[in-house]
């Protein structure tokens, strides 16, 4: 059965798959993992950002007005007029090897009463390549933010998975809780009619001096001690109820919930006994550090900051840049509206040149701090994924101990109900005979009391730990699976040794 994704209108029925369903939707923590995965993407696209090419071009008009001294304002009056217009196009495109492309074509025309009475327009197209030698050079050093953000939206992508895998561990153990109070609460009216219906017959039996008057007093104990039982196990109601709401991303304070539809899942002993077999404990803890998406998102930040430190360390304090220029330029004369295109087809004149260009920082202030910078969020990722790497081994092997104990309480538990069903029924027979007292038969459904819920907490605290030891194993949600296809078997069954076999 797999597990497909719900509107937000659709109601919960009771069944479990609707209580995880409803989660996917509604859990704001989920809600704010997709989002943090949004933003991982952005600044990716910002990393990538450094090789875009741009395009640019520009257009201007100047008049300049320039006094000229007496002498010379025979020819040109007195001033010179200049007017000229500029166009220019180009691009700039950096690669990832940290080489530089800036190709240019540039126009210009400009008239005068001096010199320049008939608009000759210059054109210029020029290629710039810039190669840096020693700081900002090579793929490893260029690339290393947008590989380090890459691996940021891999992690970002991971705990997304785990925010749902650890929502939805809680809202099945939240389930299972609510199962158990219902239960719990149907026991306990049960042995508040017992109670009740001897009362009543004890009661007659006094007014008919069959029993002493005094001995009516235990019953309306036992009574009143089963009344407060199920005031106990509603109040325990209330509470899983709110619990699973909140669970499920459900703020509303009066949304009501429809009563469990699903039982508690049933354990086979051999089921047990082939997940707890001989190297159970290694197998578990390989199958969390290879599945668990938590932990590899703490790997990805990992690679993330020591690529970035890599880089740092790897490259240069000084700056060295060899820049090179290959072109040519026209000149055309022409007062028609397309004189700035005559430029172009001018004989042309080649160009090239040739620089070099060394600043070296006396202090090497900013690569010494760059470089502190990561090598502290680095060190910080390893104590993470360190601290992380404890918690999981601790968890594991607390909850795959914790699996063999609780099967063998459920059973016992179970066993203990059915034993004492069968005890009850034959007191019920020995005091219809006349063979007990009432207040022995009482004791005898006090005892079937207890028995049952504690069957319904053993039950309850299986169900929890097979959820439980899914999550910590890494089995609950596949790392790189859709939650939309999560199988209903995860939720309700034990791994076996088959899943606990690492990738």
């Amino acid at each position: 059965m797999g597990l497909t994704k719900a509107s937000h209108a659709q109601p919960f029925t009771g069944n479990l798959i609707d209580a995880v369903r409803i989660t996917i939707v509604n859990e704001p923590t989920i809600a704010a993992g997709k989002q943090r995965v949004a933003a991982s993407v952005g600044a990716v696209t910002s990393a990538a950002a450094a090789f875009d090419t741009t395009l640019n071009a520009g257009l201007g008009r100047t008049l300049q007005n320039t006094p000229v001294l007496a002498a010379q304002q025979s020819s040109v009056g007195p001033g010179i007029s200049t007017l000229s217009n500029n166009y220019v196009v180009g691009a700039t495109r950096k690669l990832r090897s940290g080489v530089s492309f800036n190709p240019t074509l540039s126009i210009s025309r400009s008239i005068d009463n001096a010199t320049n009475p008939t608009a000759p327009m210059r054109s210029d197209a020029t290629l710039n390549v810039l190669f840096p030698l020693l700081r900002g050079s090579g793929t490893a050093i260029t690339t290393a933010p947008e590989r380090s953000a890459q691996l940021l939206l891999e992690a970002a992508q991971l705990s997304y998975r785990h925010d749902i895998a650890a929502s939805v561990a809680r809202t099945v153990s939240s389930y299972w809780e609510y199962v158990s109070t219902q239960r719990s609460l149907a026991v306990q009216r049960e042995s508040l009619e017992r109670s009740q219906q001897l009362l009543v017959n004890a009661r007659r039996l006094a007014r008919a001096d069959e029993i002493p008057a005094a001995d009516v007093l235990k019953y309306e104990a036992r009574v009143s001690r089963d009344r407060l039982g199920v005031i106990n196990q509603e109040q325990a109601l209330n509470q899983a109820s709110t619990d699973l709401l909140q669970a499920m991303g459900l703020r509303r304070a009066d949304a009501a919930l429809a009563p469990p539809l699903d039982d508690f899942p049933d354990v086979p002993q051999a089921s047990v006994n082939q997940l707890l077999g001989l190297g159970a404990a290694d197998s578990a803890l390989a199958t969390a550090s290879a599945r668990r998406a938590d932990v590899l998102a703490s790997q990805r930040r990992q690679l993330s900051a020591q690529t970035l430190l890599d880089a740092a360390e790897s490259d240069h304090s000084a700056q060295l840049d060899l820049k090179l220029s290959l072109g040519y330029s026209g000149l055309g004369e022409n007062r028609s509206a397309a004189s700035p295109l005559s430029a172009l087809r001018a004989s042309p004149g080649p160009n090239a040149s040739i620089s070099l260009n060394y600043a070296f920082p006396v202090s090497g202030l900013v690569k010494q701090g760059e470089v502190a910078q990561r090598l502290a969020a680095l060190e910080l990722a390893n104590v993470e994924y360190s601290a992380l790497q404890s918690s999981m081994q601790r968890n594991v092997l607390l909850q795959l101990g914790r699996l063999g104990e609780l099967v063998a309480q459920r059973n016992l538990a179970l066993n203990q109900v059915d034993i004492q069903q069968r005890v009850s029924e034959n007191e019920r027979r020995r005091y219809s005979a006349g063979l007990v007292t009432a207040f022995e038969l009482l004791a005898a459904e006090e005892q079937l009391t207890q028995e049952r819920l504690a069957a319904v907490a053993a039950s309850k605290r299986l169900a929890q730990a097979i959820v439980n030891f899914r999550l910590e194993a890494g089995l609950l949600l596949d790392a790189y699976a859709d939650e939309q296809i999560l199988a209903l078997g995860r939720l309700t069954t034990l791994p076996t040794a088959r899943e606990l076999q690492a990738p």
